[in-house]
């Protein structure tokens, strides 16, 4: 605590959804301020309208990411761009922002449905390999950093698991938040090789 403190008054701690000041010896989440928490534990639990589970249980994957090969989606939440809430929010300063504390708390959030998937599957979390799919080259040089990367390589220290880039991007391609979700795919196949 004492070092969080010293911290505090060097720096000064916003909370990542609403960018409001934390106040001085905030201990534990150091993504969210309190009111921000409650909600975002209030958005986790929304539930699948195809499963009916909460997003750390749901499975569900969207035909379009199964048929491109991926047949188990873990996630914290359902994100909805047309949605203002803190999932969003949280989602949107992970990609425009450098932020060490936002980035260990989405993957502290993350790693827990990870590590329960994992062990149902039965198995071992050193035998496992974490990795992403890269930003654009563009991205990268604009924004200075790759969240997906980051949050790859933290989920892996989280899991004891070995961290491996395993996919490059082939070419740029377009930005997906300008495509439809069918056109996304598309798009995704077109940008990423092994």
């Amino acid at each position: 605590m004492k070092k969080f403190i010293l911290l505090n008054f060097f720096t000064v701690l916003r909370c990542s959804a609403c960018d409001g000041i934390f106040k001085l010896g905030k201990e534990g989440n150091a993504a969210l301020c309190d009111e921000c928490n409650t909600k975002f534990e209030t958005e986790k639990q929304r539930c699948c309208s195809s499963c009916g589970l909460v997003a750390s249980l749901c499975r569900c994957v969207p035909k379009n990411i199964r048929a491109v090969g991926c047949n188990t989606l873990i996630k914290i939440g359902f994100y909805d761009p047309e949605n203002e809430g803190v999932t969003e929010r949280l989602i949107l300063d992970q990609k425009d922002h450098l932020n060490k504390h936002l980035s260990r708390f989405i993957a502290g959030q993350l790693s827990v449905p990870l590590r329960a998937c994992l062990i149902n599957s039965k198995r071992k979390l050193s035998d496992v390999i974490i990795t992403y799919a890269p930003r654009s080259r563009k991205a990268v040089n604009e924004k200075g950093f790759d969240q997906a990367e980051i949050l790859a390589r933290l989920c892996a220290k989280n899991l004891g698991c070995r961290f491996e880039r395993l996919l490059i991007r082939a070419s740029n391609g377009k930005q997906q938040k300008e495509l439809d979700s069918s056109a996304r795919m598309e798009n995704a196949k077109r940008s990423f090789e092994l």
